[in-house]
């Protein structure tokens, strides 16, 4: 998961995308579609925020969307955590990127109050 983050973070995008792709697909051959892990939940946001950062938005926002909903099932809306707190920021900024800024402000308004309870 990491090492992913790491190329990315670097400019080095399209092994970051394969190197997150990669753990996705580890967490998914371990868990399947049905137990969610904060690891788990992370290495969806990690490929999320990949994708977006290499231009393919709609896939960024899906995997950011897939990982909002892990942390939900796992944590509540009363819960916060700071990755749960950072899935739902790169949410908002996927939908900025794609142009649905509602969406994006509305999920930005969301962080402020999670970062409020903090």
């Amino acid at each position: 998961m990491n090492l992913g983050t790491t190329y990315s973070q670097l400019g080095i995008n399209d092994y970051g995308r394969k190197e997150s792709e990669e753990s996705v697909k580890m967490y998914r051959s371990l868990y399947g579609d049905t137990k969610v892990t904060p690891d788990y939940a992370s290495a969806i946001m990690n490929l999320g925020v990949t994708y977006s950062d290499l231009g393919i938005n709609d896939y960024g926002r899906k995997e950011c969307e897939e990982s909002v909903k892990m942390f939900r099932s796992l944590y509540g809306d009363t819960k916060v955590t700071p990755g749960y707190a950072m899935a739902i920021m790169n949410l908002g900024t996927t939908y900025s990127q794609l142009g649905i800024n509602d969406y994006g402000r509305k999920e930005s308004e969301e962080i402020m109050l999670l970062l409020f309870i903090i």
